[in-house]
């Protein structure tokens, strides 16, 4: 058995062998390139190395911040589009207009040189097509962190009154609420009467919406209810409204923008990627372009 065996491992060493000389003929190739060809070396490292070193120290004083909105009224994507149309506005380095349209000193736009939207699962809010209710995040790239909350209420302003519409549309709720609460006033005013009387009368109070009925329709059930149960459930829409009062906003901060992590990459993964590129340059002019150059027919 073991003579058997033996042709078989002598070819197993030999192939390991010539594997490892391979590896071996390859480094002594690959470096006596870089020998013969140091300078174009140096310079693909440079070439590579050095814009990414630069981006790091633009960007290692720069800061990433979020905060968490919920609204009321459009869609996740509507406001998407908002921020996307800030952000290019940002990144033309528009200061002035920025500041405009956010409310806040042209010092304190300056500051701002990214805004982005994401749903809670991170997609792009542009791409966001549901109509729920679910809240969503904003980030932003600051490079002075005391202007955090002073963005952070421009940009809460500008999605909810940044344009005639949305502020007119404000407007009108505002004028909405208070006719319903005087309204509802006057009627919890008439109902107190009556129960301070001593009157009996029978309300139809609406109740919740039912599923869908046999037909495929959505029905709505009603009861029937004493003066009692009327003015407590006007009570509570008055609640409601005076809530919204107290709140007039479409869109509400739940989350303040709090500084988390600085904009910039780790300075030692920048260099990495760095000199994988630049080998891979220099292998590219130095196996390829210098060959063709130098080629005669």
């Amino acid at each position: 058995m073991n003579v058997q065996n033996e042709p078989v491992m002598q070819n197993s060493y030999t192939g390991n062998e010539s594997i490892y000389r391979g590896i071996i003929r390859l480094l002594s190739k690959a470096i006596k390139a870089v020998k013969n060809n140091m300078g174009l070396y140096i310079m693909s490292m440079l070439i590579c190395v050095a814009p990414l070193t630069a981006l790091y120290f633009a960007k290692s004083s720069k800061y990433e911040a979020t905060f968490t909105l919920v609204y009321d009224e459009l869609v996740r994507k509507i406001y998407g589009d908002r921020i996307e149309k800030l952000n290019t506005i940002v990144q033309a380095g528009d200061n002035a207009k920025v500041a405009a349209m956010l409310g806040v000193h042209n010092k304190v736009a300056a500051s701002l040189s990214k805004v982005e939207g994401y749903n809670i699962l991170g997609e792009d809010l542009t791409k966001d097509l549901n109509t729920d209710r679910l809240p969503f995040v904003v980030s932003i790239t600051i490079d002075d962190t005391t202007n955090t909350i002073a963005l952070q209420n421009g940009i809460v302003s500008f999605l909810e009154t940044g344009n005639a519409f949305m502020s007119e549309r404000s407007k009108i709720k505002k004028m909405e609420t208070k006719e319903e609460l005087g309204f509802i006033n006057n009627q919890l005013t008439v109902l107190e009467n009556l129960y301070a009387k001593g009157t009996s009368m029978q309300f139809t109070i609406p109740a919740e919406p039912t599923p869908a009925n046999s037909s495929g329709n959505k029905a709505k059930t009603t009861s029937t209810g004493s003066v009692y149960e009327y003015s407590y459930e006007l009570y509570k829409r008055k609640q409601e409204l005076m809530r919204k009062e107290r709140m007039p906003g479409s869109i509400m901060v739940i989350d303040d923008a709090i500084v988390t992590t600085s904009a910039g990459r780790p300075l030692w993964l920048l260099i990495a990627v760095g000199i994988v590129l630049g080998n891979l340059l220099f292998i590219a002019l130095a196996g390829f372009l210098l060959p063709a150059l130098r080629y005669k027919d």
